[in-house]
């Protein structure tokens, strides 16, 4: 986001508001409980935290002159909150916990009226801002329906992918390992991320694909889903910010022929972002946001999230079908380079906060 405003020509500067040092040591311990979940919870959107991470970002912006604020999030209070005009930009919001904290009985450590008193928090300040950027409509609609805010308010920004193109491109021209039609599945939440039906699904897919294989990255172990399956590839925990770990994950995407991701509850996935620029057609549940990101039958396909053998069909119809494969990543690539690019991204955040300053 910044350099994609800058790119613009915005005078942009980051204001720090991460804890650190005496403001993370006593954040934590206001907020300690033998639960690390709560913990955890309370440390991240707890009042005290709320309360440093405002003191932090204070201390950050220095007295610079802004003409408006852009916030990440509305976990804390953005400094000089009502005397610079202040839009956030939200990947998701509490009222969302909320409706399924209601469902379960609690949600992220925390008591119904814990999350009632932080969600109260939140959407004062939803309320207060001059603007809502979100990274998808499908959250943009939540804001106007469980806040109230007033649609003109609340603009569809979306979000581009967690590499440099530069990188992908070249990962792009790399040779392929591999001539075997190859399955990628990315997920640290294996269970939440339908790594049971990716399972399922893989093992009725080699009933007639024999030689197909899945590369599976996110998690430090296999998970038992997976045993007992043949050509799976465990790629483990891939951390972008280690230069080795990075290259395996941009080969993993490379040697992919399409990408899963049958999720049971997913707001707007950075792995079907990352594999639309790879030019990959990804197969993935009809919820959340995923409806906005896949065109069903043109840059891949949507699958009901509980149905295995949907997505061993549709992985079947890719894998054994190159040109469709490859005219589905195209469409896919040039959907990615006009909705979820930092550049696309940065066009609607620069009208949107450009009307803040007027």
């Amino acid at each position: 986001m910044y350099l994609s405003l800058k790119d613009r020509g915005d005078a942009v500067f980051p204001v720090d508001a991460s804890l650190k040092g005496g403001r993370r040591a006593a954040a934590m311990a206001f907020s300690f409980s033998s639960n690390r979940g709560r913990w955890r919870s309370q440390f991240r959107y707890g009042q005290q935290g709320a309360r440093f991470r405002t003191s932090a970002a204070e201390a950050s912006l220095k007295g610079r002159p802004a003409d408006v604020l852009l916030q990440v999030g509305a976990a804390f209070e953005p400094p000089h909150f009502g005397t610079i005009p202040c839009a956030i930009y939200a990947d998701w919001n509490m009222a969302l916990d909320m409706d399924e904290a209601r469902r379960a009985g609690s949600s992220r450590g925390l008591s119904i009226a814990e999350l009632e008193a932080i969600n109260a928090e939140h959407a004062r300040r939803y309320r207060e801002a001059g603007m809502i950027f979100t990274i998808s409509e499908r959250l943009r609609q939540s804001f106007i329906e469980l806040y109230g805010i007033s649609p003109e308010k609340v603009r569809t920004a979306y979000a581009g992918p967690n590499f440099d193109l530069a990188l992908i491109e070249e990962a792009r021209m790399a040779p392929k390992v591999s001539a075997a039609p190859t399955v990628l599945f990315i997920a640290k939440e294996v269970r939440r991320k339908g790594g049971d039906i990716v399972a399922a699904a893989f093992r009725q897919l080699q009933l007639t694909m024999p030689e197909a294989r899945l590369l599976f990255a996110g998690a430090a172990e296999l998970p038992a889903e997976f045993a007992g399956l043949k050509n799976v590839e465990h790629l483990g925990l891939l951390d972008k910010s280690n230069p080795e770990q990075l290259k395996r994950l941009l080969q993993a995407y490379r040697e992919a022929d399409v990408l899963v991701l049958p999720s049971r509850n997913d707001p707007f996935p950075t792995v079907i972002r990352e594999a639309m620029f790879f030019g990959l057609p990804c197969v993935a549940s009809n919820i959340w946001a995923m409806p906005e990101m896949i065109v069903d039958g043109e840059t891949g396909y949507l699958v009901p999230s509980e149905d295995a053998s949907a997505l061993a069909i549709r992985m079947a119809d890719l894998l054994g079908n190159p040109q469709l494969r490859e005219q589905m990543g195209q469409a896919a690539r040039r959907r990615a380079e006009a909705m979820f690019s930092w550049s696309a991204v940065g066009e609607v955040l620069h009208e949107g906060l450009a009307s803040l300053k007027s």
